[in-house]
Parts: C-alpha cells; structure tokens; sequence
C-alpha cells in the first residue's frame, strides 16, 4: 500500500511537472542565449564549430556540439527544445530517487514536488542551454554516486555510471564541472580498503576523458575569465539567490519552512541519524555558490542563478531530511507544496505570461500588428525599423512574419548620437519603430517623431512606435511627468538652480552663460520621490547647447542616500555635437533606469538626486532648456530573476 501510494504520488508530481513545462510546447519562444547557441552551429565542419562556435562562447563543447548534430534532424524551436525539456523531467524522477536512498520516500517526494514546480527548473527545463541538462547530469551522477557510497552497491556498472555521468558534467557547463569536483572530492571522505583503488581507478578515467577538452579549458579560461556586461555580485546574493529559488514570496518561504518543520516533528527518529548526508548536501549546496562568489568578487564577475542549478537540489534536501511519515500526513504535504508553489509560479510569477514573451519574437509580432493595423502597403516608404539586437536574431522571427521588411541592427554597426540623429533627418518616413535602442537614443526620436503610437514591455525589451503625424496614443502616459513637469530654463527656475553666475538676453529668451572661471553649472537637487512614481521610472535629463568650438564638460547625475553615493553617472556634450551645426542650438541627453539602481521599492526613501552641469575643462559654452522627464518605466524587464 505504501510503495503504491509513493509511486501515485510519484506520477502525479511528474505529471503535473509535465503540464508546467510542455504547456503551449509548440508557442515557446527561444530566448536570446538560445538563438545566439543557434547561430554559433551554422558551420560546415566540426572544426569550424569549435573554433567559431564553442572557443567564443564560455561554456564547454558538450551541449553545443549536441545541437550540432541534434538541428541536423529538425531547427524548429519545439524540436530543439525537446531534450531539455525530456530532461527536465527526468531529473524530477532522478531527485525523488535520490531523496529516497538517502533519506526516505517522503524526503525524495517532496524534493520532486519542489523541482517539478519552482520556476528556477520550470524555465531552465523550457531553454536550450546546459543547465537543465547539467541538472539531469549532476542527478544522474549523484545518484551512481549514492549506489556506490550509501547503498554501497560494488558493482563495476555503477562505477561505470558514474564516470560517464561526471564526464556529461564536465562537458556541460563550467559549474557542473565544478560540482563533479566536489562530488569527486566528497567521494574521498567515504573510501574504505576495499574501494580507494576502484574508485582512485574512476577517478583517473574521468580526468583521461576530460583530457579532449583541456584546450578548450585554458583557451576559454585565459581569453574570458569572466562576463564582461556582468556586475560583481553584492554581499546579499546568498540571500538573493535563495529567495529567487522560493519565488521571492513570502507564502513559499513559510510554506518550506512549516513543511520542514512539520515533517522533522512526525517523522521518527530524524534528529537520530542522516546527520554524515546532511552536512553532504550543505556542502555540495553552499561550495558552488561560495566559489563562484569569491572568483567573481576577486577575479571577475561569473556568478549567476543559473549556473547554482546543478547544486540547488540538495538545499531542499537538506530541508526534507527526514524519516518517513503517516501516509495522510505525506499527501497532505505534498498537495500543500504543490499548490503553494504552482500559485505562485503562475499568480505571482507570471512565468507564462512574462517567459512566453521574448524580445525577438514579440518585436516581429508587435511590427507585424502595427503594419496589419495601419494597413501599411509599402513599407519601405513608410516605415524606418531600427533595433538593437543582433541581425540574426530579429530576423529569425521578423522575416517570418512580415518578410518585406528590411531593418537596421545597431548590435554590430552602432550609431553615435549623432549618426543616430542624422539617420533620423535622412530617412524622414511617416513612422519608426525602435526596440532595445539605447535609453538616450529615445529623446532624440521624440525630435523627430513626437507622437507615441504604442508601446510593448517585457523581460529584458522596450519597442516602441513613433509617429510624425500626431495620432490617438494607444499608452497616452509613457512619456508623462509624474511630479515634475516644467521645461526649465534659467528664468524660470532661478530659485531651484544653485549659483547661476550669469544671465544674459538672447532673442527675448533668457539662456546661462557658463564661462572659462566657472567649473560648476546649474544644479538641481531634491528627494528623488518628489519627482518619480517608482524605481521602475526612467529619467531623461535633456540639456541644450551651443558651442564654437567642440565642448567637452559633462551632465552629471548623483544619486545619494545618507550621505554615500548609490550612483553617479554622466555624458559629456561631445558625445551630442555636430561639427557641422557650429554655433548652433543643439541638445545632449543623459538617461537612466532606476530598477538598475533600486532593487526595492522602500529603497527609494530618503534618496536625494542632484543633477548638474560640469564645466570639466573650464570651457565658454551657452546651456538652455534644462529639462528633467520622468517616464513610466518597465516592471518586467528583469522579472524572471528578480522580484517585480
């Protein structure tokens, strides 16, 4: 009755693992790191893939050389997916059995309950890349290395297993190499006489089959050794990262803890025994995310969530490691942690609403509805496309939908503000649609094109539709002043702005004269939620100019808490001046996202912002229409590794 009752509850959990992962399958869009996978296998040769597909990128050949072969047999984005997701289940399955042998059946079900609906297993099951496939490997190793080591089954199969299952990991990603080091390393604390030479024999063939991919090791290691784009993490990404495992909601940190709680005061004897297996799982959780904090700290910046999937398991290990208990007590745990999790995955998350939309395949879709909308016939004369993508990737799924259209990709061949600016004079259509340009760059449009037609956000985009003609604004508020709306000059603003040194006449416009004496133009300073809504918010600080000659002083943004400085930034008017408009008005602007600065919303209070010009070089330049915007911002754009 009991084993039954296991096996019910077994493929229930399964099962309902597979509805979270295969739902709409044939819909699920590829995300940026599988579309650049995707264009990395477009070689003749295996040689060419590893040295133009694998050596670049930072991560080992396994995966990579498997999609080689495996998009020989099918490139649609379900059939590349497919594995990943075969193994995400399975590993749902490996974990329940590991659970089991080291624990009890309660132990490994609730494990299973927890990777078969967190969204960190969910949405890696649904991407293409090594770490659901690391997660199926490390499982799969750990569980050849439980035979061996706590059911001490000597057979020379289960070596066997776990050499090629710790091989899978090192080819796999970087950080389940790691783990099979640990694993590998943990083995030693458990030889007896009769297994250091099999196991030291194991060992050595792990290390002789890894000897292939050495090259490749030191090469990726010495020319990257890190993610240049990645920020160092902050002393609280230990925290962090466990609240991203539990959803960042409260109900699921309590839910975990009262299941613990409850499972280790029913059961019998838990306190008793298991104790050798529990610092195990805290050492094979906690090693990989300490290594990679350091190296990332002292060396440069590597860690993610991503790559602490291969080891997370055995945190919920640790919390379920308990003895068996009641069998109504069992479901009632089970169902408990299957709902709480797939509420919040769902309610809270929004994983299939935020996940589903990807920034390449929404912007094919969000231009094909404009122009189906519009009744754009010819778009080439009406419609200027501009994105910041790569090539490739838009055009992945926008030569699907409208295949007429042509773009320009700013991924390759950037802009400066001012190509920017005079691509934007040149082409002169009736509209322009922009996505993931960069934030500056969005002023200057509204130059040009002054009417917002629509706008789409979501994880990790912002398109935008642009119009000369004025037209009904589908999001009427995008570009709004929150608290502060004045377009400022020196007139109006004389008893906001510190220290203004000169005022002069010009044109019965009155502008500020900075000269070669004053290092320190206008200021304006406040409590930042007088002027914003929320951390989501953009700022657009907008400052007119003209110079005789090239300037070179600076608009500056300091944001300040206490005393200490949370962020400083600033551009110079060099980046914004056209030679050939000598002596004339011109316009320079610095933007920024606050959700990059404020991780919380509380975070916002008692923050000060002053914004000013410096006259770095101590340069004559005349400075107008000082303008501060406030624009609603976007609560998604990373919202499926923070809380939004």
């Amino acid at each position: 009755m009991k084993q039954r009752l296991d096996l019910l509850l077994l493929l229930l959990i399964v099962f309902i693992g597979f509805i979270l992962r295969f739902y709409g399958f044939f819909e699920i869009p590829m995300t940026h790191d599988e579309l650049s996978a995707f264009y990395r296998l477009q070689f003749d040769t295996f040689g060419e893939l590893i040295k133009k597909g694998v050596k670049v990128d930072g991560h080992p050949a396994g995966i990579q050389v498997f999609l080689y072969y495996w998009t020989k047999l099918g490139t649609s984005d379900w059939f590349i997916k497919l594995p990943f997701l075969l193994s995400g289940l399975a590993s749902i399955v490996l974990s329940y059995s590991i659970g089991k042998k080291w624990f009890s059946s309660t132990s490994g079900l609730l494990v299973a309950a927890y990777i078969a609906t967190l969204q960190f297993s969910v949405m890696y099951s649904q991407i293409a890349r090594p770490y659901i496939s690391g997660l199926f490997f490390s499982l799969l190793m750990v569980w050849f290395w439980t035979r061996y080591f706590v059911e001490k089954e000597r057979k020379t199969g289960v070596l066997i297993g776990w050499v090629l299952a710790a091989v899978a990991c090192c080819y796999n990603h970087h950080f389940s190499l790691l783990f099979a080091f640990i694993v590998g390393f943990t083995g030693l604390l458990f030889l007896t006489k009769e297994t250091i030479k099999p196991y030291f024999t194991s060992l050595i063939a792990i290390l002789l089959w890894y000897i292939p991919h050495v090259e490749i090791f030191f090469y990726q290691f010495t020319s990257n050794r890190g993610l240049s784009w990645l920020a160092p993490p902050k002393n609280s990404f230990l925290i962090d990262h466990i609240q991203y495992i539990f959803h960042y909601h409260p109900l699921v940190y309590i839910g975990t803890f009262i299941l613990a709680l409850c499972g280790f005061a029913l059961s019998k004897d838990s306190f008793k025994s298991g104790h050798k297996l529990r610092l195990v799982a805290l050492f094979w959780f906690l090693t990989p995310l300490l290594v990679g904090f350091f190296y990332s700290i002292y060396v440069k910046p590597v860690i993610q969530h991503s790559m602490l999937i291969f080891s997370f398991p055995f945190l919920l290990l640790l919390l379920f490691s308990f003895k068996d208990i009641s069998l109504k007590i069992k479901v009632l745990l089970i169902i408990s942690a299957l709902s709480i999790n797939i509420w919040t995955l769902i309610e809270k998350r929004e994983h299939y609403t935020i996940f589903y939309k990807q920034p390449c395949k929404e912007f094919a879709i969000f231009t094909k509805g404009f122009l189906e909308n519009y009744r754009i016939e010819d778009i080439d004369k009406e419609v200027d496309i501009i994105h910041g993508e790569n090539i490739k990737y838009i055009a992945h799924y926008l030569s699907k939908a409208v295949p007429t259209a042509t773009f320009t990709s700013l991924f390759k061949n950037p802009l400066s503000s001012i190509e920017f600016r005079k691509r934007l004079e040149k082409e002169n259509k009736p509209y322009l649609i922009v996505g993931n340009i960069p934030l500056a760059y969005l002023p200057i449009v509204r130059e040009y094109y002054p009417f917002v037609i629509n706008e789409e956000r979501g994880f990790t985009y912002e398109h935008y539709i642009f119009s000369k003609k004025e037209h009904y604004m589908e999001n009427a508020t995008l570009f709004s002043y929150w608290h502060f709306k004045d377009k400022m000059n020196c007139k109006e603003i004389s008893s906001k702005w510190s220290k203004i040194k000169e005022r002069t006449k010009e044109k019965d416009e009155f502008i500020c004269i900075v000269d070669s004496k004053t290092e320190w133009g206008p200021t304006f300073e406040t409590k930042l939620v007088d002027i914003v809504k929320n951390r989501h918010n953009f700022i657009n600080i907008g400052l007119g100019f003209k110079s005789e000659k090239l300037p070179k002083g600076e608009i500056v943004c300091e944001i300040s808490k206490n005393e200490k400085v949370l962020d400083w930034r600033s551009v110079s008017l060099s980046s914004f001046y056209d030679a050939q408009k000598q002596n004339q008005w011109q316009k320079a602007y610095l933007s920024l996202r606050l959700i990059d600065i404020f991780k919380q919303e509380s975070e916002l209070m008692d923050a000060q912002i002053k914004i000013f010009y410096w006259n770095k070089h101590k340069e004559y330049i005349l400075l107008d229409d000082f303008s501060i915007e406030v624009r609603r911002g976007n609560p998604y754009v990373y919202a499926l590794m923070e809380r939004f």
